[in-house]
């Protein structure tokens, strides 16, 4: 009977024990940044790092009722002959809901309801609003998916309308 039980308790000892090499691994993964944006049909990268994907919370606007979260994505190219872009959403939700995941109307004129949008698209020294669609998904630890839903940059005073399709998916700082 002891040699049963000397036996149980080596078999559940050398099974249960991980190897040196497992204990030593990191549990955390680098972020990774993935950009399927287009803006009129080319390609928009944001750079990677806290420099070009940010990400603020301002609890408690619209005298308290409303939380606001802005993402704001940019790049800084290495040429002086290709202008700065940026492309920056404001995120209004009620501050009682829990979780920013949603679909939000982009609504550039002001607070139409409790969930809704503002957005720009900037390029050189033009800036483009937003109309359309945005759906937020929040994974954990400031990583997002920002998916755009028909979603057009306008110049009102010329009424040019350039296409932003596609997503992103990452960590914001």
């Amino acid at each position: 009977m002891i040699k049963k039980i000397f036996l149980l308790v080596f078999c559940t000892l050398a099974f249960s024990c991980s190897s040196d090499k497992d204990n030593n691994a990191s549990t955390e993964q680098p972020a990774a940044f993935y950009s399927g944006l287009n803006v009129n049909y080319n390609s928009f990268s944001p750079g990677i790092g806290n420099q070009f994907l940010r990400t603020l919370l301002y609890e408690g606007v619209n005298s308290g009722a409303s939380n606001k979260r802005v993402f704001r994505l940019s790049n800084n190219p290495a040429s002086a002959q290709v202008p700065d872009e940026e492309l920056e959403f404001s995120i209004f939700y009620p501050a009682s809901q829990s979780s920013i995941d949603g679909t939000y109307v982009f609504n550039n004129s002001g607070m139409s309801s409790e969930n809704y949008a503002q957005g720009h698209y900037t390029i050189g020294s033009s800036t483009y609003y937003l109309t359309g669609s945005i759906k937020i998904t929040y994974f954990a630890n400031n990583s997002y998916k920002l998916e755009l839903i028909t979603v057009k940059a306008n110049d009102f005073s010329s009424a040019l309308q350039m296409p932003v399709t596609g997503y992103c998916q990452g960590v914001f700082y």
